[in-house]
């Protein structure tokens, strides 16, 4: 299991959202906010909420973030 979900799941034991788990598992692999927030049920006005109040939370959304800024930077062609 990855960081982002261990974080979550440690969450959920301590009665945290229990939308985190579908919000990062979607943005991990769809790289989109709204998407995410969609398939966990909640408003983006929700998430960037709890991003800001919830230090764990905003860490596992940074994370995958880097992840897929890293991923594309691999991806793209060489400059020419």
């Amino acid at each position: 299991m990855s960081k982002e979900l261990l974080v979550v799941a440690a969450k959920k034991r301590a009665g945290g959202p229990g939308w985190y788990a579908a919000f990062l598992a979607n943005l991990r692999n769809t790289a989109n906010v709204r998407a995410s927030c969609n398939a966990a049920g909640v408003s983006r006005k929700v998430a960037w909420a709890a991003q800001k109040r919830d230090p764990d939370f905003a860490a596992a959304w940074s994370s995958l973030k880097h992840r897929e800024r890293k991923t594309r930077m691999m991806a793209a062609p060489p400059p020419s």
